[in-house]
C-alpha cells in the first residue's frame, strides 16, 4: 500500500481549484491534473506493508488541533519536478503545526518519511514545459476542518486516490 496524510478539499473548494488549474496548465504547457486528485500532501508514508495500516491509523487518531483557514492565492512552478502548483502567499502556521505533528508521530512509530522540507502546495499540472514565476491567483478560502489518510494507486490514467480514513480537527 502507498499511503500519505493529506488535506482533502470539499466539493466547493475542489471546484474552484479545478477551474483555475486549466489556465495554469495552459500557461505552463503542462497537463492539468484530474480534479479528483487535488489535495495537499502533509506526510508521505510511502510503500507500507498492510500490517502497518493500523499504525498509520493510530497516527491519525493521535492528532488534536483546532480547525483553521487556508487561503489559496498563489501559483507557480517547480521546474525540478515539472509541475505547476497552487498554494498560499502566507501559509498559516497551523498548517505547519499539523504537518510537523503528523510527521513526528509517524517517525516515532517507525515510518520512514520523506526527508525533504515541507512545501505545502496543490499540484495542478504535470509535465510542465514552460515554467512561470510565482503569481497571484483569485483566492480560494479553504476551511481546514479535517485531514485524511489516503491510499495511492497507479493506473493507466495516472494516480488514483482512495480515502482510508478522515479525522476532524477540533478544539478539544
Amino acid at each position: 500500500m502507498r499511503l500519505f496524510f493529506a488535506l482533502w478539499p470539499d466539493e466547493m473548494v475542489r471546484a474552484n481549484l479545478a477551474r483555475q488549474r486549466i489556465e495554469l496548465a495552459r500557461s505552463s504547457g503542462g497537463r492539468p491534473t484530474r480534479p479528483a486528485t487535488l489535495h495537499v500532501t502533509l506526510v508521505y508514508l510511502g510503500d507500507v506493508a498492510p500490517e502497518m495500516l493500523d499504525a498509520a491509523l493510530t497516527v491519525g487518531r493521535s492528532i488534536f488541533q483546532p480547525p483553521f483557514e487556508y487561503k489559496v492565492d498563489l501559483a507557480g512552478c517547480y521546474s525540478s519536478a515539472n509541475i505547476a502548483w497552487m498554494g498560499s502567499e502566507e501559509t498559516p502556521m497551523e498548517l505547519f503545526i499539523l504537518q510537523e505533528t503528523l510527521l513526528a508521530a509517524a517517525n516515532e512509530i517507525g515510518f520512514k518519511t520523506d526527508p525533504r522540507t515541507f512545501r505545502p502546495h496543490i499540484t495542478v499540472a504535470r509535465n510542465v514545459t514552460t515554467p512561470f514565476p510565482s503569481t497571484e491567483v483569485a483566492p480560494t478560502m479553504w476551511n481546514i476542518n479535517s485531514f485524511s489518510l489516503i491510499e495511492s494507486r497507479s493506473t493507466s490514467v495516472g494516480p488514483t486516490y482512495d480515502i482510508v480514513e478522515t479525522w476532524p480537527l477540533c478544539s478539544q
